[in-house]
């Protein structure tokens, strides 16, 4: 009888224990940046929306001023 693909994996990482640790610590690597990368994301997203809003303001302060015609 064949083994299971997960006894596979459970095999190999008790065999490979470096590989695996250096895989996981590469994996932390990256969401550490990923993570960092979304929180400077929902900055920018907060500077675009306030800016969105003043410029807002402004225009309609500009209407209410000078309704011409």
């Amino acid at each position: 009888m064949a083994a299971s693909p997960l006894m596979q994996n459970a095999d190999f990482a008790l065999r490979e224990e470096d590989a695996v640790k250096s895989g996981i610590e590469e994996i932390k690597k990256k969401l550490g940046i990923f993570v960092k990368s979304i929180e400077d994301l929902g900055e920018h997203a907060d500077k675009c929306s306030r800016d969105i809003r003043r410029a807002r303001t402004v225009v309609l302060q500009r209407i209410i001023k000078n309704p011409s015609n």
